[in-house]
């Protein structure tokens, strides 16, 4: 099984075992009690695989979807150059904002296709990883426009837990308390969070 333990003493370890999932934070990161006793085991159930393989499938249909643009755009400008009498200094311009276009989408490209790869692993792998510690939040705002989002920026709200870093939607970031003692349950390469549960002492 994956697992970090060691970031809290034992004994409150030991106390994290509930049989029931905290309602609130099962609805925000919907999970019920069958996805978090497997998960405390160490695997996936097969709503949670399907799930994972769902993301998988939206993720590999925008990187079709980029790199078609990414294609058509640059083989319109190389159609547009070739036989259209274009003044020179329209051309150069024209190649300047294509250029800029292409880095943007290729560099959305880039997000999904390393999403879309991680999510292939973890759905392969079928394992949890969890990490116990005192849980931050932060709203990162609503900055990043259109690109943002398109580059899996958004939502904006990161939820920090003994070093490691999720992005979470804002449900889910408010389902969470600042500082609270949680066991964060997750795939280890997309570190999509699964479920998670309240460490008491």
């Amino acid at each position: 099984m994956f697992g970090n333990y060691d970031r809290i003493p034992g004994e409150v370890v030991e106390k994290r075992q509930s049989p029931d999932p905290d309602p609130e934070l099962a609805q925000a990161l919907n999970f019920d009690r069958e996805d978090l006793q497997a998960n405390r085991a160490g695997w996936l159930t097969v709503r949670q695989e399907k799930r994972l393989s769902d993301q998988h499938r939206t993720s590999q249909r925008w990187m079709i979807t980029f790199g078609i643009a990414a294609m058509g755009i640059a083989i319109s400008w190389s159609l547009a150059s070739t036989f259209a009498d274009f003044a020179v200094e329209v051309l150069v311009l024209g190649a300047a904002v294509i250029l800029i276009a292409l880095v943007q989408i290729l560099s959305i490209l880039q997000v999904h296709f390393q999403q879309w790869q991680s999510l292939r692993i973890d759905a392969g792998m079928g394992g949890v990883a969890s990490i116990t510690g005192p849980v931050t939040l932060t709203a990162k705002g609503g900055g990043g426009g259109l690109l943002g989002r398109l580059r899996g920026q958004s939502p904006h709200y990161t939820l920090a837990v003994a070093g490691l870093h999720f992005h979470v939607t804002a449900e889910a970031y408010y389902a969470f308390h600042n500082l609270g003692y949680y066991t964060v349950y997750y795939t280890p390469q997309a570190r999509v969070i699964l479920s998670a549960e309240v460490i008491t002492t």
